[in-house]
């Protein structure tokens, strides 16, 4: 593992993976104990794209950024693409996380829609990858400690 840190009993972990694997994702990440006195929480535009799933519960919600008694509620399981706005999600549902860091031009490796159709987009890892993105979530929660979900993901 790269780093470790803890912040107000959070535990917040990085990964590096292996070659090959280390041309196309920068990182994986994970941490456990997120809380926040605020309910939701702005994600703001980075150009990044992520793999997260949620360890907690099988749900993401996203909130509409005009209207923000309403959400958009997406499977444990997502890919984040890049973004050209900010985001709201909801604090509470994040409190324990894993995800991939893709290096740029690296997720073009594990997703069929050109980059340019991932823009502003949230999909669940089933519509992208079908029945082995449906059970990765599964296959992580299998891992006992963060370094074996980080060697699950990896594989």
């Amino acid at each position: 593992m790269v780093a470790s840190q803890y912040y107000l009993s959070m535990l917040f972990l990085k990964y590096a993976p292996k070659p090959p694997l280390s041309e196309f994702v920068e990182l994986f990440w994970y941490y456990e104990g997120y809380t926040q006195p605020h309910a939701k929480e702005r994600i703001m535009p980075d150009g990044s794209m992520q793999v997260v799933i949620n360890l907690r519960e099988d749900e993401l919600r996203i909130y509409d950024t005009d209207r923000p008694e309403l959400f958009e509620k997406l499977s444990g399981s997502i890919f984040a693409g890049p973004r050209s706005r900010y985001e709201v999600i909801d604090t509470a549902s994040q409190a324990s996380l894993i995800g991939i860091h893709f290096r740029p031009g690296g997720v073009s490796r594990f997703f069929k829609p050109p980059t340019s159709e991932l823009l502003d987009q949230n999909l669940s890892l089933e519509c992208l990858w079908g029945s082995s993105g449906a059970d990765i979530r599964g296959r992580i929660l299998e891992g006992a400690t963060p370094r074996e979900r980080f060697l699950t993901f990896e594989r």
